[in-house]
């Protein structure tokens, strides 16, 4: 283990001698319930037909690979993912495609050997002049952890309330994740505008017998969920609306099922040209029941049910300056992870980007996540954070280094599985180009 570290360090160490600047990162948009800024379909797109095609390598270390608190093993995964995405955009439409396949091969243990697939598609046609269509679904099939990590990391990204939060990747499974949504949204006016949407997701985990550890059960899920908003400008930098949302979340084909519905009062302030803030707030009711294995003539009986109210928020503040991007988000909502089934999620993350120089980017992430099981007295609590540095090379070459550290705290029984730290390092090098198709 020394001498690995050593390794590890001395090449961390060159990798800084050799890089002296970083990529522009600029912050996303939040993406909370009836959001002013986002549902205005008044903004064309200019013409593009752009093909994209890359190559990225990696090398991924864990000191942890068997997730044992007692026995740690350290394994290195090597991986090739090629990329191929295509982005057309025009008057009334706008599609991407990106998917990414990859090959990884394990140094010691066989169970990360694997040959994954992701995928991700986003669609927004204009329907008329006040009526917009908006489409994405993504696809995820792995079982590197790194893979996982990379899809659930970022703070920056869309507050999607039916994904399971990052728990899983910390186990030895195949993890399958289907994720589709789809929203129609008409402007009512100049400064308003009124939506229905749905949206579809589902994970599997396979455990290899390699990989099963004593007392490991995850549990497969399925949810679908549909909601209705609305959202008024009422002053040049603030938006407020309302969104209700209504939400099945099936577990283990059916075993136990939780029902919920929200309403939230949603509201948008632009502070500054480089600062926005977005909230939501209302309450929440969900309603959990467990299938038994007692039937009768009119079939299956469920029991176990559990009836409750709780308030339901969250905040999300960008700030974006020339070289330097801050996104920081917190909210409490009914969730699912593949451990404890149905959970209120509370979550708190913040992400900082630093450009330097020219070619040389930083960036840090932490998250909190406190998970209680909406029907019986399981709860943890789930630390990460991670660092990464990255210098382009060349407008097509880049080359990045990242870290991350995870630590699980229980209060009450889970397999040991669970309950183990990691220590993952993942060193990569990309080479992306675009190929413009036409006008």
């Amino acid at each position: 283990m020394n001498k690995l570290v050593f390794v590890i360090t001395k090449a961390f160490l060159m990798f800084l001698a050799v890089s002296l600047a970083a990529q522009t990162t600029q912050a996303q948009a939040p993406d909370l319930p009836g959001e002013g800024p986002l549902l205005l379909p008044g903004t064309e797109t200019s013409k593009m037909n752009l093909l994209t095609l890359g190559l990225r390598i990696s090398s991924d270390f864990d000191d942890n690979a068997l997730n044992s608190d007692k026995n740690q093993q350290e394994n290195l995964v090597a991986s090739i993912q090629p990329h191929l995405g295509w982005h057309l955009s025009r008057t009334r439409l706008d599609w991407a495609v990106d998917y990414t396949p990859g090959v990884s091969r394990s140094q010691s243990l066989s169970v990360y050997d694997s040959f994954s697939h992701l995928l991700d598609s986003r669609f927004q046609l204009k329907l008329a002049k006040r009526l917009r269509l908006r489409i994405h679904e993504s696809f995820l099939k792995s079982t590197n952890p790194f893979d996982q990590l990379r899809a659930s990391e970022s703070a920056a990204g869309p507050a999607v309330r039916d994904v399971p939060n990052a728990t899983v990747p910390a186990t030895l499974a195949e993890v399958r994740t289907e994720q589709a949504s789809a929203d129609i949204v008409y402007a009512l006016s100049a400064h308003s505008t009124a939506g229905i949407g749905g949206d579809f997701f589902s994970a599997s985990y396979n455990l290899s017998s390699g990989g099963q550890l004593p007392g490991q059960v995850l549990q497969n899920t399925r949810s679908a969920g549909g909601h209705g908003y609305y959202s008024r400008q009422f002053s040049r930098r603030q938006w407020t609306g309302f969104d209700y949302y209504v939400q099945k979340i099936i577990l283990n084909s059916g075993e136990s099922w939780s029902l919920v519905h929200s309403l939230a009062y949603t509201h948008t302030i632009r502070l500054s040209r480089p600062m926005m803030l977005s909230f939501f707030a209302g309450p929440e009711r969900s309603v959990t029941a467990n299938l038994t294995e007692v039937s009768s003539p009119s079939g299956p009986v469920f029991s176990a049910g559990y009836s409750s109210w709780r308030w339901t928020g969250g905040a999300t503040a960008i700030w974006s300056g020339v070289r330097t991007s801050l996104t920081a988000r917190l909210s409490r909502r009914v969730s699912v992870d593949g451990i404890l089934g149905a959970v209120s999620l509370s979550s708190t993350s913040a992400e900082v980007n630093r450009q330097f120089a020219r070619q040389w980017t930083a960036r840090l992430l932490a998250s909190y996540d406190d998970s209680k099981a909406l029907a019986g007295s399981g709860a943890f609590a789930y630390v990460s954070a991670a660092g990464g540095l990255t210098r382009t090379v060349s407008p097509n070459l880049s080359i990045a280094l990242q870290y991350w550290r995870v630590h699980v705290l229980s209060q009450s029984f889970l397999p040991a599985g669970f309950l183990s730290d990691h220590n993952r390092i993942s060193m990569s090098i990309t080479y992306e180009f675009a190929y413009p198709l036409g006008r």
